[in-house]
């Protein structure tokens, strides 16, 4: 906290700096002693290899609409024009069952990152302050290693256990891929 204002000056042991708007920049909450504590960001990640070429498996990636097939809590996606490329934001509708911290269909944003064509595509999910990044790599001429990142900090209440969230986004690609392949 800034220090009260005084009448004197003391030239040989002047105040701290203060910086108002900089109070608790870090997002952290404080403690009865006055310290703060920090969230935590949390990094989980997992892998699957998916029965599908890296063109067919990037061909999903790369359909805004096909998110909400995979991605976990998403029920629906409105695109901007520029579709899958840094700098676009989409905007999700979230799912129709209501939780005891979320509203039915509520809507969040997401933020396309870093895009590279058949190997890479992060984007950071606005409401619950995601980082996520889907990596690509070529096992043979058809199979595809999938890698999924999540990185934020964690809310239970939001986003169930941290290591189930790639898990299951990979598990939905690989039955979209099998799908897609059988048809």
């Amino acid at each position: 906290m800034c220090p009260p204002p005084s009448a004197s000056l003391d030239v040989a042991h002047p105040p701290p700096p203060c910086d108002p708007a900089g109070e608790n920049r870090t997002g952290g909450k404080r403690d009865r002693d006055g310290s703060e504590t920090k969230r935590v960001a949390v990094r989980a990640h997992a892998s699957k290899e998916l029965l599908a070429p890296v063109e067919d498996v990037w061909g999903f990636l790369v359909e805004p609409h096909h998110l909400s097939d995979w991605w976990p809590g998403i029920s629906a996606v409105q695109p901007d024009r520029r579709g899958l490329a840094p700098g676009a934001r989409w905007e999700l509708v979230g799912p129709g069952q209501p939780t005891l911290f979320r509203r039915p269909y509520s809507s969040s944003l997401l933020l396309v990152r870093r895009v590279e064509p058949y190997r890479l595509v992060a984007w950071h999910m606005t409401a619950q302050r995601l980082d996520v990044e889907v990596r690509l790599e070529p096992v043979g001429h058809d199979r595809t290693l999938a890698t999924v990142t999540v990185e934020g900090p964690w809310r239970p209440e939001l986003l169930g256990r941290p290591r189930a969230l790639p898990r299951e986004a990979l598990k939905r690609l690989y039955d979209l891929c099998q799908t897609a392949a059988s048809l």
